[in-house]
């Protein structure tokens, strides 16, 4: 029962950190858990090294370099909801700021805002262009 209720715990959690690294989110997870159970129980039941564990955690505290730029992106899809990583790439180049393509594809991705209104489907090519001309009926 107790595992169980961990379990449920940890689905719930790692939800709420989607968008993040996988051991980002597990050390997170772990280190809310921390209270409940010995450290070493929840590592061996999860299947992560202490290292990694360690090496997370240290980095929690650590500020975001990319907040500034997140904003901006944020703040661009909010006003244009159809602007993808490149749109936001050009908005971004207008405002002044000098920031390589890959960064806003990754903090867009990261940040769960692609378009979802292009897809392949809804742009599909057809060349039927209907009846056109006389058909000819053979009897």
């Amino acid at each position: 029962d107790r595992v169980s209720n961990f379990i449920v715990q940890y689905q719930t959690e790692e939800a709420a950190f989607r968008g993040r690294g996988k051991n980002e989110r597990t050390a997170r997870i772990i280190n809310s858990l921390r209270g409940e159970f010995k450290l070493k129980d929840i590592l061996s039941y999860i299947g992560m090294p202490k290292a990694t564990y360690m090496y997370w955690q240290k980095r929690f505290d650590r500020e975001n370099p990319d907040k500034e730029i997140e904003e901006r992106i944020l703040e661009i899809r909010k006003t244009n909801k159809d602007y993808g990583y490149r749109r936001i790439l050009g908005e971004l180049k207008n405002q002044g700021y000098c920031i390589n393509k890959k960064k806003v594809q990754r903090i867009v991705q990261k940040l769960g805002l692609q378009v979802t209104s292009f897809t392949r489907k809804s742009r599909k090519y057809s060349s039927y262009k209907g009846k056109i001309g006389i058909v000819h009926l053979i009897v």
